[in-house]
């Protein structure tokens, strides 16, 4: 994720949790992944657009 988009299909992880709160957050990561509707793409969730 960057200001530019170009990397919009990534996430950086920091890796200085400790192991019990990273493997929470891979938890979830995973949940959220999973509740993601795939109607659009194999890779894209929905955009929010913006009203003029």
């Amino acid at each position: 994720m960057d200001a530019t988009g170009a990397h919009d299909d990534y996430v950086r992880l920091p890796c200085s949790f400790d192991p019990e709160t990273a493997a929470a957050l891979v938890d979830r990561l995973a949940a959220a992944w999973t509740a993601l509707p795939r109607s659009i793409g194999p890779h894209r969730a929905p955009t929010c657009r913006q009203e003029r």
